[in-house]
């Protein structure tokens, strides 16, 4: 039976909204809204895939601990299949508190020092294997190269650094079959001034890139043609919070059910735009029908290189 895969750490998110201000050093504010959630990253995007009803698999790191056993209640909450592969005693999930507000939010963050790299091959082909769609990670190489020899549509996302960079990079795009970097992200990876210039560099590196915009959508490069995808019109956005972990579960969303590349677009940009309408990553109902009765609202256009190098998200 073919899943969406992944191997990657648990967060959890403690989100407070309507808060009044940001306090003060020795001052306690109260918020109106409080929710907790399983935090972003490979394991938000599953949790919103399996909500769709696709086969998941989830390899992570959980202890003994109190943090771990609620992320696992939460877990079995939505049926999703995960394997523990943590041997340690230490708290290995991260915590955050977020505090959100109309303009931005704030971040506090435990973080523990558990790498995913350091699995070893067995191991970790062990859970992969047999996966339709799998999230890729930094770490081993040799298991990406198997997993795509396989026939597994690798999809992978960066976060920022400040040493960020394409050539850093490319032993494991060469395996990637979608690779979502956002706009300062693809800028910055390719020392470039404008979109057009990084999106055709990036496509020398990688089988389909497609660059996140925010709220103006996104766009990728397929053949010669430069795709834009844009946004869901009529979103009034109340949190951002995993936008974009909901937009890659879109993307794998359509690559699972072998949809073509502008409509894997189009479901993410509408899954990442339905979720910004709620508190955290996981919590908008989201579904098959409301998927599909949206779909006709995006049209995907192909530009030119010119209206590429003019947008600007910041």
């Amino acid at each position: 039976m073919s899943f969406i895969a992944a191997i990657a750490p648990l967060n959890l998110d403690l989100l407070y909204s309507g808060l009044p201000r940001v306090p003060h050093l020795g001052e306690e504010v109260y918020s109106k809204g409080f929710s907790m959630q399983v935090g972003g990253g490979p394991a938000g995007s599953l949790i919103v895939a399996r909500k769709l009803g696709l086969p998941v698999r989830l390899g992570t790191f959980l202890s003994n601990d109190n943090i771990s056993h609620i992320i696992r209640g939460m877990l079995d909450g939505y049926n999703l299949e995960y394997i523990n592969i943590y041997k340690g005693e230490e708290s290995p999930i991260m915590v955050t508190s977020i505090a959100s507000f109309p303009e931005d939010r704030y971040f506090l963050t435990y973080k523990p020092e558990i790498v995913d790299g350091n699995l070893n091959f067995e191991e970790a082909y062990k859970i992969l294997k047999g996966a339709k769609v799998c999230f890729g990670f930094l770490g081993n190489n040799d298991l990406l190269k198997q997993l795509k020899k396989d026939g597994t549509e690798i999809i992978f996302d960066t976060g920022w650094n400040d040493n960020l960079h394409v050539d850093n990079l490319k032993s494991i795009l060469k395996y990637v079959s979608v690779f979502t970097p956002n706009d300062k992200e693809a800028l910055k990876m390719t020392e470039t001034s404008n979109l057009y210039d990084a999106l055709d560099t990036l496509s020398k590196y990688t089988e389909c890139p497609v660059i996140t915009l925010g709220e103006m959508g996104c766009v990728s490069k397929l053949n010669k043609d430069i795709i834009y995808c844009p946004p869901l019109k009529g979103i009034k956005a109340v949190d951002t919070t995993g936008a974009g972990d909901n937009f890659l579960s879109g993307i794998a969303f359509g690559l699972y059910n072998n949809r073509p590349l502008d409509e894997c677009m189009k479901i993410g940009n509408i899954i990442g735009g339905i979720s910004t309408t709620s508190l955290g990553c996981c919590s908008t109902d989201i579904t098959l029908n409301k998927i599909e009765a949206l779909l006709p609202e995006i049209e995907v256009e192909i530009i030119s290189p010119e209206s590429l190098k003019g947008i600007s998200t910041y």
